[in-house]
Formats: structure tokens, C-alpha cells, sequence
């Protein structure tokens, strides 16, 4: 036999295509799912607290307004009424009653978090730098403000984490050229959370000036 067909012969063969995409999508998966279980492992979920107090006792004052609604912490504080939150925790308040309903706010507003998480970072990072960019979300210090009493994706009953998803999402969507429903996800998270959702939509119109109208921005802001 030929020197040339021995070596041939001796040569591992390749893997087919097929399950070379194969093994690659079984990869990314396991790495979808270790993300999303460090993402919960570093955020229990902890019953009413914190702020989860106040979302959840205006939904009992508005169902009391002859009793707890006359609490003067829920009866003149304005800023329910610049929000469409406190009314959908309204309904699922008096619908599942308050544990049920801050506990499925909270798990629904962070797993809302964790799917826009993962289409904003599939825009943002090369496919390798996928899983640990979204490990690194999961598992990064997530205090941000004054005393460090806020965290991004908090596990509890406030617009905040679905706020910030919708943003996040707003953004995978302007990425992917997909400007309709980005601004449909940005005016949602408006809705929701005015202050959470304007860096994002500064974020966004950034973004959109950067490809169309960079001039006119810098314009803009120049005059401001």
C-alpha cells in the first residue's frame, strides 16, 4: 500500500457538520441554563420586602380606600399616578392576594429579565463570548445607587426588573434593525417605569443617531 494512503487511512475522520452544530447548540444550551441558575441562586426570592412593601400595600390600599387607603404614606403620594404598575398589581393583588401575587410578580419580572438578557447579549457579544458575558451578568455585584440599596434584576414586586427588561429587549430589537417594536418595548417600559426606562431610551436614540442622524443629535445636545 502506498505511503500516502497509509497516512490517509490513519487520519482521525472529521466530524460531520451536522453534529459538530449539534454539539454547538447542546454547549450553548447547558450555558443558557447555568446562567439562569446562577442568575436565580444570586437572587432568592424574599417575600415582601423593601420596596415589594410599598408596591403591594397600595394595591391593598386602593382595594381600602376607607382604611389603609387613608394611610397618609399611600393617600398623597403622587407617583403611583405617573405609572400603569400599580394598577396591574391591583388586579393580581385582589385576584391571588398578596403573597401569590408579589411572588409571581417578582419570578415574572425576572425571568422576563433573563429572556431580554439573552437577546440583547446574542446582539452585543461574538457567539464564544456569549455564555460568560451572560455568567458574568448573572453573577457581577448588582447594588447600584445610594447605599447600595438597588440591584439590577431584583427578585421582588416592583416595575423595576420588568422595566429594565423591556428596555434591554427595546435595544436587542433596534440592533437587529427591528425599529417598531423596539420603540413599542420602549414606550412600554415608559409606561411602567419613566425613571428606569429613559437611560435606555437615551441609550437607544444614541444608538439610532449613530447610523442616521449623529448631526442632529450632537446638535441637539449642544443646544441643551
Amino acid at each position: 500500500m502506498p505511503t500516502g494512503t497509509i497516512g490517509h487511512a490513519m487520519r482521525p475522520a472529521a466530524a460531520p457538520p451536522r453534529a459538530l452544530a449539534g454539539a454547538s447548540r447542546l454547549r450553548l444550551a447547558a450555558g443558557l441554563v447555568a446562567f439562569v441558575s446562577l442568575l436565580v441562586l444570586n437572587r432568592p426570592y424574599r417575600g415582601i420586602v423593601q420596596d415589594a412593601e410599598i408596591y403591594v400595600g397600595q394595591a391593598l390600599a386602593a382595594a381600602d380606600p376607607q382604611g389603609l387607603g387613608r394611610d397618609i404614606l399611600f393617600a398623597d403620594d403622587d407617583q403611583f399616578r405617573f405609572s400603569l404598575w400599580p394598577a396591574f398589581a391591583r388586579i393580581l393583588v385582589g385576584a391571588l392576594g398578596p403573597d401569590v401575587a408579589a411572588a409571581s410578580l417578582a419570578v415574572g419580572g425576572l425571568a422576563l429579565w433573563a429572556v431580554a438578557c439573552i437577546l440583547l447579549a446574542g446582539r452585543l457579544l461574538p457567539r464564544p463570548f456569549l455564555v460568560p458575558g451572560l455568567v458574568a451578568a448573572a453573577t457581577l455585584p448588582p447594588l447600584y445607587g445610594g447605599f447600595s440599596i438597588f440591584r439590577y434584576a431584583e427578585a421582588i414586586a416592583t416595575p423595576r426588573a420588568p422595566a429594565e427588561a423591556l428596555v434591554l429587549a427595546g435595544l436587542a430589537c433596534l440592533l437587529a434593525g427591528r425599529r417598531l417594536p423596539s420603540v413599542g418595548l420602549l414606550l412600554a417600559a415608559m409606561a411602567i417605569h419613566p425613571i428606569m426606562a429613559l437611560p435606555g431610551l437615551a441609550a437607544a436614540v444614541l444608538v439610532a443617531a449613530g447610523s442616521v442622524r449623529r448631526g442632529l443629535l450632537l446638535a441637539g445636545a449642544a443646544g441643551l
